[in-house]
């Protein structure tokens, strides 16, 4: 991802650096028309840096120019509702600025770059004023004439400005000046006369030995029978000096690198390529493919990848496809929801299964199309208003199966917190019971009026029994209340409360 990132940019930087040097080059060449006495000199450094500014102003021009396009469009579709301002202008220029990473300009830049291209002639500027203090409304009229070749206007005419701006002042290097005057220190070649050494050393060294060539009778020599011949002399001169080869760069596109390098079918292009409108739509989609394949093909399997690309495709994105476009400029996209989101929750990653390598991906995947109904078909020579009382039943119909299947689960869901309700009830129940009994003896205890005997408690009233096993048939361990023998109020507690045991 990194790398790709850094590709991109090193692109960008080497086509400015190939763009500075040419326009350097035509102005260099410019010199020779400059003979005059009066004319001044300038360092090619200067001059570079002057090119690097117009260059700069060229971009800044381009994008208000975009900017004011951008506003207008939406000026005209909205018929004159969308209005805007020159501070609409100026923060949208400052924002693309700062997204390229260039320094942000103030106002009274942006008016000086909107009246040259006034200048140029391909805008005209409208201002109403709303009055003191309250704003006011701006609309720049663009020349509909120049508008498919403003850029190559912008950078003609800004090349014309330096052009002018340089027309008296000679251009040479940073150190031509340096170079003339310069004088070199010999002093210690004369100290150790090495310069004497070496002039005696030629003066005594003979010249290598040159013979004289022959004398050829011209006469004698035939260029049809004799094989030195000049014309054969010449063709191998020609044969002894090839030709340079040429070597011919092979551009290739996205269809090609997705088929030789990540190994995609070519039955699953064809199946892209009829869900595709046209051709752009075709090619952006093998793009955003390519991408995904890309990033995800360490960590998923590539069929995964085909697979899930071709269902978005076909069914949300065929007719948007610059929403599954990975942007890094601030523009919304569905890439993260498509990819991040979707594909990451309905596919397992690779390591988990085997993946078994192939010659080429894809050859399976299919679309999985609607089949034909008859039954559906409208007939031709049904009328307009036939066809739409169909359509109403049909989705009367509907309404009403969905409303039965709401109806169906509502009951399903009633019935079921129906149950849970009472289950709680029946628990609560059980348990004041519960708490009834303990209290009830934890009382009769406390009054002393259990011996050694056993209490029975009715669970299906308010009211405690105290009685005998033997009375409910409990068993063969039985044992009899005892109650105290000097207690002389009552030898019963039948019928009796707890309210009132709790008195006693």
């Amino acid at each position: 991802m990194n790398s790709v990132a850094k590709d991109e940019k090193n692109f960008k930087s080497n086509g400015r650096k190939s763009q500075i040097k040419s326009i350097l080059k035509t102005l260099i060449a410019l010199n020779k028309d400059k003979a005059s006495p009066d004319t001044k000199y300038i360092l090619v450094s200067q001059v570079k840096s002057q090119v690097v500014k117009m260059l700069k102003q060229h971009n800044r021009l381009l994008k208000i120019y975009w900017a004011i396009d951008t506003k207008n469009k939406n000026y005209m579709q909205s018929n004159g509702i969308e209005e805007y301002s020159a501070s609409d202008i100026y923060n949208i220029v400052s924002k693309l600025l700062e997204n390229d990473g260039y320094q942000k300009i103030c106002k009274r830049t942006l008016e000086r770059d909107i009246k040259l291209l006034n200048e140029m002639g391909l805008l005209k500027s409208k201002i109403r004023r709303l009055g003191k203090q309250k704003g006011s409304i701006s609309h720049y009229r663009q020349n509909m004439l120049f508008t498919h070749i403003h850029k190559d206007i912008i950078l003609e005419y800004l090349t014309q400005l330096l052009k002018e701006n340089l027309k008296d002042k000679r251009i040479i290097g940073d150190f031509d000046k340096e170079i003339q005057d310069e004088t070199f220190n010999c002093t210690n070649l004369e100290k150790f006369k090495i310069l004497s050494k070496i002039n005696e050393h030629n003066k005594i060294t003979p010249m290598s030995h040159v013979s004289e060539p022959h004398v050829i009778n011209k006469a004698n020599i035939s260029y049809k029978t004799k094989k030195n011949s000049i014309g054969t002399l010449s063709k191998k001169t020609i044969l002894n000096n090839p030709k340079p080869k040429q070597y011919k760069f092979e551009k290739k596109d996205v269809e090609t690198r997705l088929i030789s390098t990540h190994k995609i079918s070519k039955k699953y292009l064809k199946q892209v390529k009829e869900c595709s409108n046209n051709d752009s739509t075709y090619i952006n989609a093998l793009i955003n493919l390519e991408t995904a394949i890309i990033e995800y093909k360490r960590e998923y399997n590539i069929e995964d990848i085909l697979e899930h690309f071709l269902k978005q495709f076909n069914n949300r994105y065929r007719n948007k496809i610059w929403m599954m476009m990975r942007r890094k400029d601030g523009v919304i996209s569905d890439y993260e929801i498509i990819w991040e989101g979707r594909f990451r929750d309905w596919y397992s990653n690779k390591y988990k299964f085997n993946c078994i390598s192939k010659k080429f991906y894809g050859e399976n995947i299919q679309i999985r199309k609607k089949v034909y109904n008859s039954e559906e078909e409208t007939p031709n020579n049904w009328g307009h208003e036939e066809v739409e009382r169909i359509a109403r039943e049909k989705k009367r119909e509907l309404e009403l199966k969905r409303r039965k299947e709401y109806l169906k689960k509502l009951f399903e869901r009633e019935a079921i917190e129906r149950e849970e309700r009472l289950r709680k009830a029946r628990e609560e129940q059980e348990c004041l019971r519960e708490q009834a009994k303990k209290s009830m003896i934890t009382t009769l205890e406390k009054e002393g009026r259990i011996g050694n005997g056993g209490v029975n408690i009715d669970n299906n009233t308010t009211e405690c029994h105290l009685m005998p096993d033997s009375f409910l048939g409990g068993g063969d361990v039985l044992t009899d209340i005892k109650l105290k023998s000097n207690y002389e109020v009552f030898k019963t507690t039948r019928g009796m409360s707890l309210s009132s045991l709790g008195e006693l």
